[in-house]
C-alpha cells in the first residue's frame, strides 16, 4: 500500500511515463446537508487490462491544498482464471468500481493509480476539483450521465463494506445503471443520457414546464447545434430528485474533443451541468 501510495505523489516515476494499465474516471459532486460534501467516484478498467489472472490494485486520494489526504481509498482485488477467460465475452466491458470520497469544502487535487503488480502494468488519473459548499435552497444537476450497454460492467464498492457505493443510486424506476467514464460518441448514434437533478422549490410540483437546453463547444469556445435531443422519460422519486432520460443524437460535427453544456429550467429555477466527450468519425456502411 505504501509503495503504491509513494506513486500516487511522483509524477516523474520513469515507470510510469507510458502508462501501460488505461482506466476510465468519472466524478460526480453530490451536494449534501453535512459538514463534508459527497464526490462521487467511478472507476472503470475495461476488459482488456484485465485478460490475465493475478492481483488488480486501485487507489484514490482526495488532497487539500496544504497536502493533507482528506480522504483515501485502497481497493486489492484478485482475477482468477475464470474471470480472465470472461474478458473474453464480446458483452462483458470490465470493472467499475463505485465509491465517493467525503470532503469539507475547499479545492483539491485527486490522484488515482491502478496497477497490476504481478505484469508491471500501472496508469494515473489527475484532476482539479473544487468543492462548494451546499446551499440548501438551491438545487443541483449532476454532469450528463451517458449510459452504458446493460449489464456490461460488473460492479465492485471501492471501500470494503461500503455497501452503498456512490453517494446517489444509479437507477431509474429501480433498475440499475452505469454511466460510461469515458464519453465518446459518433454522429448518427444514438445514446441514451440521463440528467438527474434536484430542486427543493419544484420537487413535488410534477406539472412544473420543464426547459431542456444543450450547447455545444469545442476548446476554442466555438459551438455547434449538438443534435437532437428528446425527452423520453421522467423518473421522479420521493426524494425530490427527477431524472430526465434523455435520446441524444449527435449530428455531423467535426471529430475532436468538446464541452456538452445541459440547461434544466423549471418555474423560476435553472440548473446547469457539463460534461466532456469526444466526437468520433461517422460510421461508414462496413463498419455497422
Amino acid at each position: 500500500q505504501f509503495e503504491a501510495a509513494e506513486l500516487l505523489f511522483a509524477r516523474d516515476q520513469p515507470q510510469l511515463k507510458n502508462e501501460s494499465l488505461p482506466f476510465g474516471v468519472l466524478i460526480l459532486p453530490v451536494p449534501s446537508d453535512s459538514e463534508k460534501q459527497s464526490l462521487g467516484i467511478m472507476v472503470q478498467v475495461p476488459k482488456a487490462a484485465l485478460a490475465s489472472a493475478g492481483p488488480l490494485e486501485v487507489y484514490g486520494y482526495a488532497i487539500s491544498t496544504s497536502g493533507q489526504v482528506e480522504d483515501h481509498f485502497a481497493h486489492f482485488l484478485r482475477l482468477d482464471a475464470d474471470a480472465a477467460i470472461a474478458s473474453s465475452s464480446s458483452d462483458w466491458l470490465g470493472l467499475s468500481f463505485a465509491g465517493r470520497f467525503e470532503v469539507p469544502p475547499g479545492p483539491y487535487t485527486l490522484k488515482f493509480l491502478a496497477q497490476r503488480p504481478q505484469t508491471g502494468e500501472s496508469g494515473m488519473r489527475f484532476f482539479e476539483v473544487s468543492v462548494p459548499k451546499r446551499e440548501a435552497s438551491r438545487g443541483f444537476l449532476l454532469p450528463p450521465l451517458f449510459l452504458d450497454t446493460p449489464h456490461g460492467w460488473s460492479t465492485v464498492a471501492l471501500k470494503s463494506g461500503d455497501l452503498s457505493g456512490m453517494p446517489i443510486e444509479m437507477q431509474l424506476g429501480g433498475v440499475p445503471f452505469t454511466p460510461r467514464t469515458e464519453i465518446n460518441v459518433r454522429p448518427g448514434r444514438r445514446e441514451r443520457v440521463v440528467l438527474i437533478a434536484y430542486d427543493p422549490e419544484t420537487a413535488k410540483d410534477p406539472a412544473v414546464d420543464v426547459d431542456i437546453r444543450s450547447t455545444l463547444s469545442d476548446d476554442s469556445g466555438k459551438q455547434f447545434s449538438p443534435g437532437s435531443i428528446i425527452v423520453e422519460n421522467v423518473v421522479r422519486s420521493d426524494d425530490g430528485r427527477r431524472s430526465y432520460v434523455l435520446g441524444f443524437t449527435p449530428q455531423d460535427i467535426p471529430p475532436g474533443e468538446y464541452t456538452l453544456r445541459m440547461h434544466i429550467g423549471e418555474k423560476t429555477s435553472i440548473l446547469q451541468s457539463y460534461c466532456r466527450l469526444t466526437v468520433l468519425p461517422r460510421e461508414s456502411a462496413d463498419n455497422h
